[in-house]
């Protein structure tokens, strides 16, 4: 593993070592991953060897769900870059600043398994948290939310599962309901 400068990150100002995970072109994590997702809106050649007419691209979930017709929004990047844009850089759980990074935002009901397809490019679908948060509500149990919570006093994960609440009742109404 290497630490460096994002060459990225230094162009907008912040020249704070980072996790390294694309070296040829200097990336951090969430740099690499924008530029990827860029790289896949690209139409590929029919060129020999390539992907093109004798090997189409794979249709990706969201090309294949028409999200961006209720949504706006066609990958889950757009929207996170959208909600960044439009919100404060604190997490809901506990009032803690935070980096941009895909793992900071958090979708309130499941995008895992199929469970809630028309609400994975839903912005009110999106708290955003800490890392960490992120990954005690996913994996976490309760008695390890509650332990943060000790130890982080404004946290407060209450506010994320009365928001499941609510958006499962909005869900099962517009969805599901005959």
């Amino acid at each position: 593993m290497k630490y460096g400068i994002c060459s990225q990150c230094s162009k907008e100002g912040n020249n704070k070592e980072a996790l390294i995970v694309n070296r040829r072109h200097m990336l951090c994590q969430a740099h690499n991953k924008i530029r990827l997702d860029l790289q896949s809106t690209k139409i590929p050649s029919a060129g020999k060897g390539e992907r093109g007419a004798a090997y189409p691209k794979k249709k990706r979930y969201s090309e294949t769900f028409q999200y961006d017709v209720q949504w706006g929004f066609t990958k889950e990047m757009e929207m996170f870059i959208y909600i960044w844009q439009n919100s404060p850089h604190v997490s809901e759980i506990s009032g803690k600043p935070i980096q941009f990074h895909p793992g900071v935002f958090m979708h309130v009901l499941a995008k895992g398994l199929n469970q809630f397809p028309y609400y994975r490019l839903n912005p009110e679908n999106i708290m955003l948290g800490t890392k960490q948060e992120h990954f005690l509500i996913d994996q976490g149990t309760k008695e390890g939310r509650k332990k943060y919570e000790i130890n982080n006093p404004p946290a407060d994960f209450s506010k994320f599962f009365d928001k499941v609440e609510k958006l499962k009742k909005e869900y099962q109404k517009a969805y599901l309901s005959p």
